[in-house]
């Protein structure tokens, strides 16, 4: 039998939709509805409307969520990414400031330093030997009388019975291992409060050379397990508190069918059923080990008890070797002040020895201090010199920025002053036609009364005149305007035959091609006037070959270099501003210098040697070695004026 055909995820419409279902509004007019709608096609307008919602509330809901989700993950994504931009450019701006101040420092620093290194060697090595042979000779000292007491003894003992020693079971530093256990008690109150205190109560038992049943480490192994027990125990009862209700949460959010949500308190399950599993067994680790331990610490002591040993094994001397003297009392004494020398000169010899250490350790701080301390100072005077020059550099913009507003506020005075002028010019003229017209319309349609008033003939004569001369004056009116679009006419036509290369250039006067250069400023004070300037041949005649026409390539060419020379030479500058400051005096000093074109190919150090005669007439000093530059510092004397010009405002600097 064969298997059932796919169903499909999203049910089709039974019946193809209608057209106004379709086209998704409803028809505008009676005209465009071709019928008019039967009740069977509006029962199949609402049940495909409704089928519509139903897919796309059932096959876009998850759809949503997930991009609702993603949008938010990806905000805080650029949220994140905005913040870590903020901090890297803070960091960035931080280091980049401090830079400076470290490259500048780094090599002083880096000097005294070896010089306090080389000062700190040198005086470890007088220091260190003196300290070091001192104490090799009191301990030789101290050996030659520990040598002498054992002759001695030796000599006392020749008679003496024979000597049983039994050999310590472990070797034991007595002195570290009091220390030790007297911070046993202060540990075990510490250990209450950090989570390890237990392990270093043990941890210190056992460098403290403690055997493995001795009662100390024992009893810090039972506190141990009871702190453990405690933490364990306060886990498994926070996971039995919690783990209900994030159960509930998990169940409630399943039968709502939000399973993204529910997947956050499932994960929190998990977490706490894991932590109350290991606390769990944690629990029965310690439990077991904890009594493990009691029954040991009993068995010690009972063990001590037998052998007639104390309970502490501080106060056992068992651990050490043991003499047994049957007889010659004297001897033992003897060998019993010879070991009691011998260990308070090792005493001595340690002390000597950490005393030396702690010379040359104060040595080599003082001397860390002084590095430290000069490296400080370094630092201090390289960001005050830093914070010198930077007034320095702000009260000079600063002067700039003033200069620079003066000349502004000049500039729109003087604009100011010329719209006034004009304006007044332009009322002026305005009044002056006024009343022109108002004598020409007196004169022309008021006449004397006895002209009208002689006879009927005058009169009649009088007024064919004057219809004879308004109708001469409205076709003058009309000629003139003809004219003029024709005038027009003609130029568009002939400045688009030219931009096309259909006709040759045609030959403009340019007020730039007459304008005289300014009298060379040093002829007021005697000289001899410049040659006058080569006449300038005139353009040649364009060359257009008839019989060659150009390629659209060529002319467009043609057409590009034209317009760019006319926009040059629209936008060349016809005026240059120089600044002159003198620091010292704190003075300055700006020009507007004319710029002809007849000056374009002159080379701009001549603007100099202008600049330099026209400051010793206003100032009545020459300055000496002046040169020109733009406002960004970069030297331009060796170029064209033309090329300076492009720069915008120059100065001239000594």
């Amino acid at each position: 039998m064969d298997a059932p055909a796919a169903e499909p995820l999203v049910e089709e419409p039974r019946a193809p939709a209608p057209a106004a279902v379709v086209e998704g509004q409803r028809p505008k007019s009676v005209v465009r509805a071709a019928t008019p709608t039967s009740s069977m096609e509006a029962t199949a307008m609402q049940h495909h409307a409704r089928r519509m919602r139903q897919r796309e509330c059932s096959a876009d809901a998850s759809l949503a969520r997930d991009e609702a989700a993603s949008r938010r993950e990806a905000l805080a994504q650029k949220r994140a990414k905005a913040a870590l931009m903020r901090r890297d450019a803070k960091a960035a701006l931080f280091r980049e400031t401090l830079g400076e101040l470290r490259l500048a420092t780094a090599m002083s620093a880096r000097r005294r330093a070896i010089r306090a290194d080389m000062a700190v060697a040198r005086e470890a090595r007088a220091g260190a030997p003196k300290r070091q042979a001192v104490a090799a000779r009191r301990a030789a000292e101290l050996r030659r009388v520990a040598d002498a007491a054992a002759a001695a003894a030796r000599k006392a003992s020749l008679g003496a019975t024979k000597r049983l020693v039994v050999a310590p079971t472990a070797s034991v530093d007595r002195a570290a291992r009091r220390q030790a256990l007297a911070n046993l008690d202060r540990l075990a109150r510490a250990a209450k409060s950090t989570p390890d205190g237990a392990e270093r109560v043990v941890d210190q038992a056992t460098k403290a050379g403690v055997r493995e049943d001795a009662p100390e480490l024992l009893r810090g192994r039972q506190l141990m397990h009871r702190l453990k027990l405690d933490e364990a125990r306060s886990i498994v009862a926070e996971a039995t508190s919690v783990i209900p209700e994030y159960k509930a949460r998990f169940d409630e959010l399943t039968s709502q069918g939000c399973n993204r949500a529910a997947f956050g308190w499932k994960r929190k399950l998990d977490e706490s059923l894991a932590r109350q599993t290991e606390a769990e067994s944690n629990i029965l680790f310690h439990e077991r080990r904890a009594q493990q331990d009691a029954e040991l610490l009993e068995a010690s002591l009972k063990a001590r008890q037998a052998a007639g040993r104390p309970a502490s094994s501080l106060d056992d001397d068992s651990e050490n070797e043991v003499e047994i003297i049957e007889e010659n009392d004297d001897a033992a004494a003897a060998r019993r002040a010879v070991r009691r020398a011998l260990r308070a000169a090792r005493a001595r010899a340690e002390r000597d020895r950490a005393a030396a250490e702690t010379a040359i350790r104060d040595a080599r701080r003082r001397a860390a201090a002084a590095r430290y301390e000069a490296s400080a100072a370094a630092a201090a005077s390289s960001i005050a010199a830093h914070a010198r020059s930077m007034k320095a550099k702000r009260d000079r913009a600063r002067r700039r920025h003033v200069m620079r507003e003066r000349d502004a506020m000049k500039t729109k005075r003087e604009a100011a002053d010329a719209l006034e002028k004009v304006r007044a010019a332009a009322a002026r003229e305005a009044s002056h036609i006024k009343k022109q017209r108002s004598r020409r319309a007196v004169a022309a349609f008021v006449r004397p009364r006895y002209e009208y008033a002689i006879n009927e003939d005058a009169r009649r004569a009088q007024l064919a005149a004057d219809v004879a001369a308004a109708e001469l004056e409205k076709l003058r009116c009309r000629r003139d305007a003809e004219r003029a679009a024709a005038d027009a006419a003609a130029l568009a036509a002939q400045q688009d035959a030219f931009l096309r290369g259909a006709a040759p250039r045609p030959a403009f006067a340019s007020s730039l091609d007459t304008m005289e250069a300014p009298l060379d400023p040093l002829l007021k004070f005697g000289g001899r006037p410049p040659p006058p300037d080569k006449p300038v041949a005139p353009h040649p005649p364009p060359d257009i070959r008839e019989e060659v026409p150009l390629s659209t390539t060529e002319a467009a060419r043609l057409r590009i270099n034209r317009a760019l020379a006319r926009v040059m030479r629209r936008n060349f500058p016809t005026q240059l501003r120089l600044h002159y400051v003198d620091d010292e005096k704190e003075r300055s000093l700006s020009l507007v210098l004319p710029l002809p074109a007849a000056w374009r190919a002159r080379p701009a150090a001549k603007l100099v040697a202008t600049f330099n005669a026209l400051y010793a007439k206003k100032r009545g000093a020459l300055l000496r070695g002046a040169a020109l530059r733009d406002l960004r510092g970069n030297d331009l004397g060796s170029r064209t004026i033309l090329e300076a010009a492009r720069c915008g405002e120059l100065r001239v600097c000594c």
